[in-house]
């Protein structure tokens, strides 16, 4: 909520720029245990198995390691440019809007 305020985004039909302000407010004021972690609400909400698998795939994106890198640059054969691999995601299209 706050990166759409802030670089002026578009907000969702019927929402308004105050509401939206006073949501956050809100939540700014909720104070949320420091011992809550994601994990343990996934568990609460049965969803531990779709947390995990999420979790560890995105894991290997987020944490890339300098041989993972190579999924996702690639060295231009002539003139030996580095450039972004678009195709070199470790999750297929297919698997990743499933």
């Amino acid at each position: 909520m706050e990166a759409m305020i802030e670089y002026n985004r578009p907000l969702p039909q019927g929402v308004t720029q105050e509401a939206m302000a006073a949501e956050l407010q809100k939540l700014r004021q909720t104070e949320i245990p420091a011992d809550v972690k994601k994990r343990h609400l996934a568990k609460k909400a049965d969803l531990l198995y779709e947390y995990d698998t999420l979790y560890s795939l995105l894991s290997d994106i987020a944490h890339v390691s300098p041989m993972g890198l190579s999924h996702y640059i690639r060295q231009d054969p002539e003139s030996k440019k580095y450039r972004f691999n678009s195709t070199g995601s470790l999750l297929s299209p297919e698997y990743a809007m499933a």
